[in-house]
């Protein structure tokens, strides 16, 4: 089991900043592949063992990372108002390890309108060393903006309500973004 956590980036709505993101994480595959011959010889007859440790490489994991970031941060340009910062954690768990992974209540579930959907309740690291702590830190939220509603102004009280309920005390405001029913 594999817990992968990124740090706090900007969301590019820029097409040119996502062309560049793309450009960097594709220019860097051929030195990983390099590496990654480097270090295990010509692919191509690896036992299931060989592989899994293949997997696990620092050119396989650094690839796979970079491919992530990249994805993890394009988002159409029609949401630039919200100037998202993503924060993304990961977790990548074979088939062996789902019954610690259950047993450890990383993966919490909740109803969804596809019918049950897992999700990593995300608290912060934990201090002595474990995947998550079970204390909440507060995230670092300095505003929310709420999105196109024929109830804008209630919309927004209601969010100020929340936010003030869970200890933020940050402006609240409307997309520009009109409204279409």
């Amino acid at each position: 089991m594999v817990v992968r956590r990124r740090r706090w980036e900007p969301v590019a709505y820029d097409r040119g900043e996502q062309e560049r993101l793309v450009r960097t994480t594709l220019d860097a595959i051929p030195d990983r592949v390099a590496t990654l011959r480097r270090e295990h010889g010509d692919l191509g007859r690896e036992s299931a063992a060989d592989l899994e440790a293949l997997a696990a490489s620092g050119p396989v994991t650094g690839l796979l990372d970079d491919l992530e970031r990249t994805l993890l941060l394009i988002k159409h340009h029609g949401f630039r108002e919200e100037q998202e910062v993503r924060y993304a954690m990961s977790l990548y768990a074979g088939r062996e390890h789902r019954p610690a992974v259950a047993a450890s209540g990383i993966v919490q579930y909740r109803t969804s309108g596809y019918g049950i959907a897992p999700y990593v309740r995300v608290t912060g690291p934990d201090p002595a060393g474990g995947v998550v702590t079970p204390a909440p830190a507060p995230l670092p939220i300095r505003a929310v903006t709420i999105s196109p509603s024929p109830h804008g102004a209630a919309g927004v009280e209601s969010v100020q309500e929340l936010v003030r309920a869970h200890g933020y005390d940050v402006p609240v405001g409307k997309s520009q973004i009109p409204f279409r029913a």
